[in-house]
């Protein structure tokens, strides 16, 4: 049975997923992953408290909401205060425009800035994190998804049922379908290249992980975990491998864009891949981190 949870852009199912992919466009692969202490050299991750959630962090910052209660049938379901931390030998709070203020979600755009979706639905944008607030569009769903180079910001539009994924610019314009009679979609974000984006949908009543690429039309990945959670996944660069890193129902998955599940576990959220390979993620002991390096091997 599948159950929607709006608010953190969730889809529960009954069972837990494959550790592999089957679908036509998985090659598989394998991971090299070694557990490394912290070294402290990017500066202590502030702790998360009973109550809170990570919504969004990248290099150094980091994003902390913590939910507020809600009437039934609210619109939105979900609703925090949001602080914004940077990485430091002693995490540290940093003041923006929002601090304290009612939203419903909010994601770290590259150079600095923060995209937002305020109470009524709008997302909001933000160069730097006390600066004028200018709305790009309207009737905005969480969780936020950003493009590595941060020029391309997706999110959940429609009314529930019928969620799709779009996409709009940092420099505003008309919002563009992402996705068409896909519906519901959930959690999605584009990734490196122009057209491509990775999403969770239930269409045909199923839940799955979906991919879509440059010239191609979406597929559903089989056998894979399916992005959930508060934050949306992000894309990077795993070597020579471009890959999404997500949320999944029970802990993180790191997936490639032809489908082949590079890296999960069974635990933990929040994750951040940088570009060196290193995993952050957080558990119930704290924040942990691990190296991870892939390379393709013939099935």
């Amino acid at each position: 049975m599948l159950r929607l949870l709006m608010g953190l852009g969730l889809l529960a199912c009954g069972s837990s997923p494959p550790a592999a992919p089957t679908n036509g466009h998985t090659t598989t692969s394998e991971l090299a992953a070694l557990e490394r202490p912290d070294s402290g050299s990017r500066g202590a991750r502030p702790v998360v408290r009973s109550g809170e959630l990570v919504m969004g962090l990248d290099a150094t910052r980091t994003l902390i909401a913590r939910r507020m209660a809600v009437p039934d049938h609210a619109d939105p379901p979900f609703r925090a205060t949001v602080a914004l931390w940077e990485s430091g030998p002693v995490a540290h709070r940093l003041p923006w425009h929002y601090d304290d203020v009612f939203i419903a979600h909010a994601a770290l755009l590259p150079g600095g800035g923060l995209a937002v979706i305020d109470a009524p639905g709008r997302l909001v944008l933000l160069d730097s994190p006390q600066s004028a607030p200018r709305i790009v569009a309207e009737g905005a769903n969480g969780p936020i998804g950003v493009s590595p180079d941060g020029e391309r910001i997706t999110f959940v539009y429609g009314d529930m049922p019928d969620f799709e994924l779009v996409e709009v610019t940092r420099a505003g314009g008309p919002p563009r379908a992402v996705t068409t009679a896909l519906a519901p979609v959930w959690c999605g974000a584009p990734g490196r290249a122009n057209g491509s984006a990775v999403f969770a949908s239930g269409s045909g009543g199923e839940a799955g992980a979906w991919i879509s690429s440059p010239g191609e039309s979406p597929w559903r990945v089989a056998g894979v975990p399916f992005p959930s959670g508060l934050s949306a996944p992000h894309a990077v660069a795993l070597g020579d491998r471009d890959v999404y890193v997500y949320e999944t129902e029970v802990g993180i998955a790191v997936l490639d864009v032809r489908g082949s599940l590079v890296h999960s576990t069974q635990s933990g959220r929040a994750p951040f891949l940088h570009g060196d390979g290193t995993l952050e993620y957080l558990t119930s002991a704290g924040w942990q981190s691990i190296v991870l390096s892939a390379r393709a091997v013939t099935p």
